[in-house]
């Protein structure tokens, strides 16, 4: 994981549900390996359920990806609003301008 934010108003904070430890894998294994692997296709954010001690969040996912290879995914847990349009667009553009970095970071590491 890069970073990660919680809203002032989210009422469950992730490190209450996540794992947020140096080194470790943050969500389940079961979570990543549903996650969709033809992300080419993918132009929508997945939405996922995330279960945890009897409670259900709403959760986004959007790879991060050039072509067919992925960088990683923004993920976003509905937990105090559910997403608007403007919302799923703004998901959308940080998609492609971290795969554009990342695509751009990428070749320079193998041009040295």
């Amino acid at each position: 994981m890069l970073c990660y934010t919680d809203h002032p108003d989210n009422k469950t904070p992730l490190h209450e549900f996540l794992s947020l430890q140096k080194n470790r894998p943050i969500l389940p294994s079961e979570f990543t390996e549903a996650i969709p692997t033809y992300v080419s296709e993918i132009k929508k954010s997945i939405q996922r359920d995330y279960d945890h001690k009897h409670q259900t969040f709403k959760c986004r996912i959007m790879p991060i990806s050039v072509s067919s290879h992925v960088y990683g995914y923004i993920v976003i847990f509905q937990t105090v609003r559910k997403l608007t349009e403007v919302d799923n667009l703004a998901l959308e553009h940080g998609s492609t301008i971290l795969a554009r970095i990342s695509c751009t970071e990428n070749t320079s590491w193998s041009i040295w």
